[in-house]
């Protein structure tokens, strides 16, 4: 993940924007293109130019003239080769300025891109939207928070600085207690054999898919067989889901 929300998995720190780039204009530039074959530009993801792929097999690139949108650009050389170019070296980006060397283009599409209004404040992400039709509008390419009209339910960017009323929300979670009866001739007062015994379950609860747990063991009393000179002491462990 860049500055400017963009990424594609590999960094774009050896090449420029071309002035005055990204901008985004009217939120609709999510894709970017190579703009006289050594400055990126963001542009709308359905403008169709050229493209540029790359063979992972032997690191090769392959220029297609054929113009299309960059998500069917992505799609063909996924099909046909490995995917858009990624730029992550100096030496890759010698490489594909050597393949556009000539070929006369003005836009060609690479593998940069971003995803607009993915990530929630708690961080999840969801593929539901509600925007107004002219939204999200981006106005002076500084609005980056969404609101939402009390009235209608429906959603438009905003500037950061306005004040707005808010709603907070708190998550419901159900707690499961599952407790265990461990008894065994091993000293399980010992803080190896607890320790031993607390990663066998969690590795049991991860099997199981769950991953917010915890594990406490409580000591009881421990008591010795004086005929068999055995001593028995036991444990209770308790998992909480």
């Amino acid at each position: 993940m860049e500055g400017k929300l963009f990424y594609v998995g590999s960094t774009h720190e050896f090449l420029i924007w071309t002035n005055g780039q990204p901008d985004c204009v009217n939120a609709k530039e999510y894709c970017v293109a190579l703009q006289g074959q050594t400055q990126m530009n963001d542009r709308p993801c359905g403008d169709s130019y050229p493209f540029l792929c790359y063979k992972d097999k032997n690191t090769s690139y392959i220029l297609v003239m054929e113009s299309r949108s960059w998500s069917a650009a992505q799609s063909y050389c996924r099909t046909y080769h490995t995917d858009l170019t990624s730029i992550r070296s100096k030496e890759e980006k010698s490489n594909i300025m050597l393949t556009l060397n000539g070929s006369g283009v003005q836009y060609v599409w690479i593998g940069l891109y971003r995803d607009p209004w993915a990530f929630w404040s708690d961080n999840t992400t969801s593929t539901f939207t509600n925007w107004m039709s002219s939204e999200p509008g981006n106005l002076n390419s500084i609005e980056y928070f969404g609101a939402f009209n009390l009235m209608s339910g429906i959603w438009a960017d905003d500037f950061c600085k306005n004040s707005f009323y808010f709603f907070c929300f708190t998550a419901v979670t159900k707690q499961t207690v599952v407790k265990m009866k461990l008894q065994s001739e091993a000293d399980m007062h010992s803080t190896e054999i607890q320790q031993q015994v607390s990663q066998q379950l969690s590795g049991l609860m991860l099997s199981e898919g769950l991953t917010d747990f915890r594990i406490h063991c409580r000591k009881v009393q421990s008591y010795r067989d004086d005929q068999l000179k055995k001593q028995d002491v036991g444990g209770d462990c308790k998992t909480e889901v």
